[in-house]
């Protein structure tokens, strides 16, 4: 089975899209049928559209024309999400057409004047290794000087998506700093099994949320890099692996809800040269003013082979050790903004709601640097992401390392004194 994300330039019915593929796909398996749908969720743009008027303005619209007032009203970067579909299909269907490169290439040469692009639907996996506890301190929040930093900012005011694989809601260091809406329910989503259960199986979500902000001042467990920020945890991945199409909805989602951090501490499964449909969707964050900061993978390899790396705006994080080295695993490069402690790194154990458990992984870097970056907007304000991005490398520490970790590793209380 494959599924094959595609855009289009202009905006394009189902119909249109559906005549699209029955002139490329001659023959498809039964199974296929009704396996064509826009990779984001019609109903949210409804509901979203709704929300902005009055009673008297909807009229007796039908849901199609709702849905093309929706589109007509979004600003371009929104639209071009909606204009993205994806097609599930089965092996047989792909093997009756030769095989899934013809599949792609028939769809390009159909409509060449607005079909934008056309790939397979990618897969990401979450960027940690689990570990035991060995230490009994948070040596990285010492290391990046997080107590004179929380001296100028403790991240009030500011909230920072996870998108990750749950958390546990219940956890005594981070219930209370989990951002809720004016009925006081916990803003989140699961977009794996789309509900409201945004449990934590795995346990990488809930100990990346402790990083970023763990209750400080509690006399429980540990404190995270910004202990007064807000998190919505968002589920976007079945285990450890996640695909294209969930991401780019969950990342919408974060920035729909008010996210001003996005934390995406995975990287992905292969290497490919490029994701459009995740790439708008990053494109969309950013041109909110959405910072968005990854983990940069770890496979111990260059991470030039990494696409997201090359994105200008984006955030990129190697992993550091308690002796400044690349933390085992870590990926490196010219292309990584700044590392972070991502070894030993002890924070919240999903399993307990009083627990905690030491994890590895540049999923933990990234974590260290999502905390410092709002810290960092708590003091300073809104503020372009290249500022933002310039002064996190400006002013992080040396270190002296065999490969490339980007200008140093993080400093918080330089960062943000700026």
């Amino acid at each position: 089975m494959a599924i094959i994300n595609f855009g289009f330039k202009n905006q394009t019915t189902q119909e249109q899209v559906q005549n699209i593929i029955d002139s490329v796909i001659k023959t498809r398996d039964r199974s296929d049928e009704g396996l064509l749908k826009r990779v984001l969720n019609e109903q949210q743009a409804i509901g979203g559209y709704l929300e902005k008027q009055t009673v008297s303005d909807r009229g007796d619209k039908s849901s199609d024309e709702l849905l093309q007032d929706a589109l007509n009203a979004m600003e371009e970067q929104e639209r071009k999400l909606y204009q993205i579909w994806q097609l599930e299909l089965s092996e047989s269907t792909i093997n009756n057409q030769g095989g899934i490169d013809n599949i792609l290439e028939g769809i390009k040469k159909s409509d060449p004047n607005n079909i934008e692009f056309v790939e397979l639907n990618h897969s990401y996996r979450l960027s940690w290794t689990p570990s035991d506890p060995q230490f009994s301190n948070l040596y990285g929040l010492q290391k990046i000087e997080c107590e004179k930093a929380w001296n100028i900012s403790k991240g009030k005011g500011i909230t920072v998506a996870v998108i990750d694989s749950g958390v546990n809601i219940q956890h005594t260091d981070l219930a209370r700093n989990l951002a809720r809406d004016a009925d006081r329910k916990i803003i989140g989503h699961n977009f794996v099994a789309d509900d409201s259960d945004l449990s934590d199986a795995i346990g990488h979500g809930t100990h990346i949320a402790g990083i970023i902000a763990a209750v400080g001042n509690n006399r429980k467990g540990v404190i995270g890099v910004a202990p007064e920020a807000k998190i919505i945890p968002i589920k976007a991945f079945s285990g450890r692996t996640s695909s294209s199409i969930i991401l780019a909805n969950a990342i919408k989602y974060a920035v729909d809800k008010g996210a001003q951090v996005i934390n995406n501490s995975w990287a992905n499964d292969e290497r490919i040269p490029h994701d459009e449909t995740l790439r708008l969707a990053i494109n969309y964050a950013l041109g909110k003013g959405v910072v968005c900061v990854f983990a940069a993978g770890n496979k111990n390899e260059n991470v030039r082979n990494y696409w997201i790396a090359l994105e200008v705006n984006t955030i990129v994080v190697a992993a550091t050790d308690q002796l400044d080295r690349k933390a085992p695993g870590s990926n490196w490069g010219n292309e990584i903004s700044v590392a972070a402690p991502g070894f030993e790194i002890i924070s919240l154990d999903a399993s307990n709601n009083n627990g905690l458990i030491a994890q590895n992984g540049t999923s933990m870097a990234a974590a260290h640097v999502s905390g410092a970056v709002a810290l960092y907007l708590a003091k300073h304000g809104s503020t372009p992401i290249k500022v933002i991005k310039d002064q996190l490398k400006s002013n992080a520490d040396y270190i002296a390392t065999s490969v490339a970790l980007g200008s140093g590793r993080l400093n918080c209380y330089n960062f943000i004194n700026k």
